[in-house]
């Protein structure tokens, strides 16, 4: 069989664009737990309809789907963490005579399930997930200037470090430039 480059690479390229129809193009989690996961970073960081603007708002979601790209034990966290907000939201739909998602929640039954999370013992799926979801959700949102703005911050609060620590610790109540142990800069 004599195998010529085109002949190659026109296979390798079908193969491909047939492989590439097959995966998710959206992330690494199909749209109703991407759905699931804007609501639950939307409750962990809802804003406060003002200066300071709802984790979604800021593409909070996306960069973790970006990360669950990247880090397939997270992926698998995250799959079971937001099946569990999902099957909370259907519980407490049936209880009250409907069915819901977890994003078509009201705001007191989303918080009251995301307390449940982070309530259920130590080192359970939706504790895990929440723990780490709420380190990276909040990575990626302060790390915003949109994040801290709203904080009365013009700037992030730590860029230069401790610019007096060249100075010994003054005590509680002391004016800033007082000697060690005073509470003025008298010395006495």
């Amino acid at each position: 069989m004599d195998l010529k480059r085109r002949t190659f690479l026109g296979g390798t390229l079908a193969v491909a664009a047939g492989a590439a129809g097959t995966t998710r193009s959206a992330g690494p989690l199909p749209a109703p737990a991407r759905a699931t996961l804007r609501a639950v970073v939307d409750t962990l960081l809802p804003g406060d309809g003002g200066a300071l603007p709802a984790a979604s708002a800021l593409g909070v979601d996306g960069v973790i789907l970006d990360e669950l790209a990247g880090d397939a034990g997270f992926a698998a966290q995250a799959e079971k963490g937001l099946a569990w907000f999902e099957a909370q939201a259907a519980a407490a739909a049936k209880a009250a005579g409907g069915n819901r998602t977890f994003a078509a929640l009201d705001v007191d039954s989303r918080e009251a399930i995301m307390g449940r999370a982070f309530a259920a013992a130590r080192g359970s799926p939706p504790e895990l997930f929440c723990r780490r979801l709420r380190q990276r959700a909040f990575r990626a949102y302060y790390t915003r200037p949109e994040g801290w703005a709203g904080l009365g911050f013009d700037r992030p609060p730590q860029p230069e470090g401790y610019p007096d620590q060249d100075r010994p610790p003054t005590s509680p109540g002391a004016s800033p430039g007082a000697a060690p142990g005073t509470a003025s800069g008298d010395g006495g």
